[in-house]
């Protein structure tokens, strides 16, 4: 949950505390500013006696990733931390994050809304085998002498908790107030883990997967491969088979490629071409007399329309 010392006390009213080890077994987290009220369960889950409704995505995404993606080569096991460059687009957040204002957010969040029965155990250990597969969940950003580096863990430094809101007079609100808690807090490039999932319940039938990253560590498009993936995972074991082969490459890789296209003779047609179509674009307009700074945090407002709208 980013830092242990400082996410895992976001928790409220009544909600229920649980935190998987890397061995998958079940462990309850001491929030630092937890009341004493709070209930901690450190007991094994257990599957629902009725038949588990399965998450899944829907069947045209799954049949149009498996058009437009090949099988890249599969990140084999680490034997410790690996240092490697940032890539162009990293390197841009990372200015980003050196001229913004002090408690700039550059998190990046969502929560999928489950309906039906949920394992808990099987999905917790389902995020934490994404975990193990993805490096870039495990990442985090340093610097030195000669500039800001990326360091792959060889294992992840932070929680996978399951959060349990359904004894909370208000699930729905309480869960909401804990993610935007979360997506909301000081991220620290440096120490804390950069990307962080959990499964909260909210009712008996109603789950949710949230997921929260530094966005110098994971975009939007790349969310949804690591929720595929979890999906993937979960389903396998419900039905009692393997998954298929991990679908992601090592960040290695993906850093080789981008240095192989940026020496090549495409770069530099690429380039051409938009500097080219980009020098006739006009001054842009504005009636505003400057530029506000930006305010810290997130602003968010949310309406409900009806449905004859």
């Amino acid at each position: 949950m980013g830092s242990d010392d400082h996410r895992t006390g976001l928790s409220s009213g009544r909600s229920t505390v649980s935190s998987y080890d890397g061995d998958g077994s079940a462990a309850a987290l001491a929030p630092a500013h937890e009341p004493s009220s709070h209930q901690i369960s450190t007991r094994p889950f257990r599957p629902p006696d009725a038949g588990l409704q399965k998450f899944k995505p829907s069947s045209a995404a799954g049949a149009a990733l498996k058009k437009t993606q090949r099988r890249p080569e599969t990140a084999p096991p680490q034997t410790g931390p690996e240092i490697l460059p940032l890539t162009v687009a990293q390197r841009g957040i990372w200015i980003g994050s050196k001229i913004s204002r002090v408690g700039t957010i550059f998190n990046i969040a969502e929560a999928l809304e489950i309906h039906g029965a949920v394992d808990p155990d099987i999905f917790v250990t389902s995020i934490r085998q994404v975990i193990a597969e993805a490096q870039t969940t495990r990442v985090n950003i340093f610097e030195d002498a000669d500039g800001p580096h990326q360091i792959v863990h060889e294992t992840y430094r932070g929680a996978t908790p399951f959060m349990d809101f359904s004894k909370d007079a208000a699930p729905d609100a309480a869960a909401q107030a804990w993610m935007m808690a979360d997506v909301t807090a000081p991220c620290e490039m440096e120490r804390d883990p950069l990307w962080f999932g959990a499964l909260v319940k909210t009712h008996e039938d109603r789950f949710f997967f949230y997921q929260r990253a530094h966005h110098i560590v994971l975009d939007g498009f790349a969310g949804g491969l690591l929720v595929r993936r979890i999906a993937e995972i979960y389903n396998a074991a419900i039905d009692g088979f393997a998954p298929p082969p991990s679908p992601f490459s090592p960040l290695k890789t993906l850093i080789e490629e981008e240095k192989t296209y940026r020496a090549s003779k495409a770069f530099d047609r690429d380039r051409r071409y938009w500097l080219d179509r980009l020098d006739q674009f006009p001054e842009p307009v504005s009636l505003a007399q400057g530029r506000a700074p930006s305010a810290n945090g997130l602003a968010r407002e949310t309406v409900r329309l009806a449905p004859e709208t």
